[in-house]
């Protein structure tokens, strides 16, 4: 008796054990599918920004709306790229976003902050276009203390100096 009632409990943890493997995976799908509904978008709209600068190449994003991966002859994950191609993404995805919200009516403005400190001249020239490209449809405002770097996109140059004295506001 004691042997069928073991047999019983075995069978059905074996029948809660697949359960709980076949609601896995039908959880993962849902999340897979729903995150490329809503991330799709974005992919759609940064995509050809990023094949300016990197061709051939695929982006890849997660759910937290990073980039998780880049495509190019194989997967490569953001965290094995290098710095200068990590903050070329990180630009590309703020444009992207900057994009959509364009293409929303939207109003949008890029504000880069020395985000280019890493790149190679090959690169940097290929995002000058991209960037120059996008300045026709918002504002990208640059601050930098490299202006030398960015004279080619020949933008109106502000700079700070230094007053000898303030006078107290009214």
């Amino acid at each position: 008796h004691r042997l069928i009632r073991r047999q019983r409990q075995m069978c059905i943890r074996d029948r809660d054990r697949s359960a709980l493997v076949l609601l896995d995976q039908v959880l993962s799908k849902a999340e897979q599918e729903q995150t490329a509904r809503y991330m799709g978008p974005l992919v759609k709209t940064m995509q050809p920004a990023f094949s300016a600068l990197f061709p051939g190449a695929a982006l890849e994003m997660n759910a937290d709306f990073g980039v998780a991966a880049l495509s190019r002859t194989q997967r490569e994950d953001v965290a094995d790229l290098s710095d200068g191609t990590r903050e070329q993404i990180a630009v590309l995805v703020r444009l992207g976003f900057a994009e959509m919200l364009h293409a929303r009516g939207v109003p949008a403005i890029l504000v880069l902050d020395d985000a280019l400190s890493f790149a190679d001249s090959m690169r940097l020239e290929r995002l000058f276009d991209v960037l120059a490209e996008a300045a026709k449809r918002f504002q990208i405002l640059i601050l930098t203390c490299h202006a030398e770097l960015f004279a080619p996109l020949r933008g109106r140059m502000l700079s700070l100096r230094p007053q000898e004295s303030f006078t107290s506001p009214r």
